[in-house]
């Protein structure tokens, strides 16, 4: 942490404090169910062109909850959810909950050794899946599975196990700086204040249809299917396919007239670069910063625009802000019900008013720790300073310092987490992985700045004495198979030895800009020309050839969503961001050009 964080004196701020709410006798699931009782015909999903209603939905988690049941799912058992966006995804975490368990989101789309590890390392009893994506689970788990779409004899009639608001609901695994992701425990009783609140500030009520837009591994997709289905609103469930092209999310919104919804930065500049306006909906961003630009553009475009924050270690949201009609500077807004904020210097003693301090939250959203990870659990929560019925505190890492307004304004990081495009990551986790490539004896890895394109990451590699350069193709073949697709460096950068700084350590801000070798090539006519033009600007490139592999100019998926609203704008075709992802050259794109141009 910085030498210039103030420490303990006379003019210390106290910690600030949400509005203290007393939560209600249920949980998430006992609001879902009583909304299923009270309008069994309300619209509670929609996905892909079917609805389902709150009795059809509740009928079918309750269905699979027994089967669950009788494959020995009870209180606190952990059940790794093991599906597609689909009404399974939904259907699934009900029944999880009804037979008293642990949701464990895991995405089928990481690699096989990943999902082993997160089964493996939470204990997990059962994998929930089905038949057309059995064989996206490893081979090597010894974990069983139960698929959604077989008939299961094991039905069990027995009585489901009551919940508490101190009883687990979710298992969320994030990035781990030792090399494999960590789990966070959080209980029934923490998901509701999160759920309760944004009910009331954003607000959402029956009529309501709530977008959901973020991975379910993500800890605030948890807050996407709660919210929704705990007021009595509809769950907008987009596909797959329709998260990966942007003109189709912004018919989709219009056409289903979409009232309340949560995007990233990234994913919200997208939209509004494919013609997103709409005037009757509630937005909020959240998972990293959000710039002032963005925002005064985004806010003329909604009815209401809400930043929220909040680590998964404090359950989805601990502050949020209301953006105003005109935005001068950004900030993370006050603490949400329920929650109290510490800005603390290096010993932990609170930091006056306008200081830079680490950001330690308490309050009912405190995770219950990292399981199987006693030693981090003790570093990461602490006791709570001043209180004496032993409440813990989480130490966030990041660096804030209350505004003049009494709002909380973030400054940075105080170790080596990072956000890129709403992915929290750890450096040493990539790192980590990259470090088992055969012929490498250093690595380092950064972020790269690429403007509209959002961030990307570059591995900095040093090669073993004699030994030949890394292919940056094989770079990012070998992190594939080790680390998922969002935490495979796009940008490679071999050097001969790191910058050091005067203490031996590599100096991060003396590492070279990823920039590609200036070509020799005259100017390039026609589509290949232009798109080439198109590229360079999203990856802000000074120069872009028609040989170039996009993936070695740091073309990431979000910056070839951002191409093919480029392709579409510029000659009214439909390339899409998959087939752009399989294009190995800036030639291979312009033929995708021209060929659906006929």
């Amino acid at each position: 942490m910085p030498d210039s964080i103030a420490v303990l004196n006379p003019h210390a701020a106290p910690p600030r404090c949400g509005t203290v709410r007393e939560l209600p006798a249920t949980t998430v699931l006992g609001l879902f169910e009583s909304r299923a009782a009270a309008e069994p015909s309300a619209p509670a999903l929609y996905c892909a062109g079917a609805r389902l209603t709150y009795g059809e939905l509740d009928a079918a988690a309750e269905a699979l909850a027994e089967r669950l049941r009788g494959r020995g799912v009870g209180a606190g058992s952990r059940v790794a959810v093991c599906l597609d966006r689909s009404p399974d995804l939904l259907t699934g975490l009900l029944a999880v909950w009804k037979a008293g368990g642990v949701h464990l989101p895991v995405d089928l789309g990481y690699p096989a050794e990943r999902i082993t590890h997160l089964l493996t390392d939470s204990g997990a009893v059962l994998a929930l899946s089905r038949s057309d994506l059995q064989d996206r689970l490893p081979a090597a788990s010894t974990v069983p599975t139960l698929l959604t779409d077989r008939s299961d004899p094991r039905a069990s009639a027995v009585a489901r196990p009551g919940l508490t608001h101190a009883d687990p609901a979710h298992l969320i695994y994030t990035s781990g700086s030792t090399g494999l992701p960590k789990g966070v425990l959080n209980s029934h009783g923490a998901l509701l204040n999160v759920v309760l609140e944004l009910g009331r500030e954003m607000p959402c009520e029956p009529g309501d249809r709530w977008l959901a837009m973020a991975a379910a591994g993500f800890d605030i997709a948890m807050a996407e299917f709660c919210v929704p289905l705990a007021t009595g609103a509809e769950l907008v469930l987009p596909t797959e396919d329709e998260l990966r092209d942007p003109r189709r999310l912004v018919a989709l919104i219009d056409e289903l007239a979409v009232t309340r919804m949560q995007a990233v930065p990234s994913q919200w500049r997208l939209l509004l670069d494919a013609g997103f306006d709409a005037p009757e909906l509630v937005a909020m961003v959240g998972g990293e910063s959000l710039g002032v630009n963005l925002a005064q553009e985004l806010r003329g475009r909604v009815a209401a625009l809400f930043n929220g924050y909040g680590p998964t270690e404090t359950t989805v949201l601990s502050t949020l802000w209301r953006v105003p009609a005109q935005v001068g500077s950004v900030s993370l807004g006050l603490p949400i019900a329920n929650t109290r904020l510490h800005l603390l210097g290096p010993d932990l003693a609170p930091v006056p008013d306008g200081a830079t301090g680490e950001l330690c939250i308490a309050g009912a959203g405190v995770a219950d720790g990292y399981p199987n990870r006693p030693e981090l659990t003790a570093e990461r929560f602490v006791p709570e300073p001043a209180r004496t019925d032993g409440a813990l505190m989480y130490r966030t890492g990041d660096l804030c310092r209350w505004r003049a307004d009494g709002t909380l304004e973030f400054l940075g990081r105080s170790d080596g987490q990072v956000k890129v495009n709403g992915r929290r990551i750890e450096l040493g986790e990539v790192e980590s992985a990259l470090s088992a490539m055969p012929g490498v004896t250093g690595v380092c890895v950064a972020v790269h700045d690429q403007g509209d394109a959002g961030a990307a990451l570059v591995a900095y590699l040093v090669p073993a004495a004699g030994a030949q350069a890394p292919d940056p193709a094989g770079v990012r073949a070998f992190g594939r198979d080790r680390l998922p697709a969002a935490l495979v460096p796009g940008l490679v950068v071999v050097l001969d030895a790191f910058p050091l700084t005067p203490h031996g350590k590599v100096d991060r801000a003396a590492l070279p800009a990823p920039l590609p070798a200036a070509s020799d090539a005259g100017p390039v006519d026609g589509v290949t020309g232009e798109v080439c033009a198109l590229l360079g600007r999203i990856l802000s490139v000074p120069t872009v050839r028609p040989e170039d592999d996009p993936a070695d100019l740091g073309a990431t998926s979000l910056s070839l969503m951002q191409l093919s609203g480029r392709l579409h704008e510029r000659w009214g075709v439909d390339v899409s961001p998959d087939d752009l992802l399989e294009a190995t050259s800036v030639d291979a794109i312009a033929a995708l050009v021209r060929a659906s141009r006929g």
